[in-house]
């Protein structure tokens, strides 16, 4: 399988489209969930680059959901990981990188 390239312009105008109709705590919920899911899955794909430059067979392998807490609610994660579970997204808290 094979690292696709994520096109961040596409993906922050489908944030914004999802957004616009809701409430303002809703729309800001729905923006920092696919922000820090987008985030994320960014943040992966360049550990994975870095893994293949070291000759790594490492690879992509899904994600499992975890719930944060904040401000306006809960907030559904996906929570990229790879196959060899080396990689801990930095911006989850501490107890979530073990």
């Amino acid at each position: 399988i094979e690292v696709k390239e994520i096109d961040l312009n596409a993906e922050f105008e489908k944030l914004i489209r999802n957004a616009q109709n809701s409430t303002s705590y809703e729309a800001l919920s729905i923006v920092a969930e696919q922000l820090l899911n987008l985030l994320m899955l960014k943040q992966r794909d360049l550990f994975l680059k870095q893994q293949k430059q070291q000759n790594s067979k490492n690879k992509a392998n899904g994600f499992y959901e975890k719930e944060l807490a904040y401000l306006f609610g809960l907030l559904n994660l996906n929570v990229h990981k790879d196959r060899e579970l080396l990689f801990h997204p930095s911006i989850l808290p501490d107890k979530w990188k073990n």
